[in-house]
């Protein structure tokens, strides 16, 4: 049978973390998702500015 893994909060807002120390370090501020395979959003952050 097919097994799926899913990303969880704690892994999007991980992934959140890095792009937004990215962003700060290249000084573009971003609006920043993660989704799931299908689309459906998971985390979401929006820098000030961004």
């Amino acid at each position: 049978m097919l097994e799926i893994k899913r990303l969880s909060l704690d892994d999007a807002r991980l992934l959140i973390r890095g792009a937004t120390k990215r962003a700060n370090a290249i000084k573009v501020p971003m609006v920043i998702a993660v989704v799931d395979e299908s689309g459906h959003l998971i985390a979401f952050e929006r820098m000030d500015g961004g």
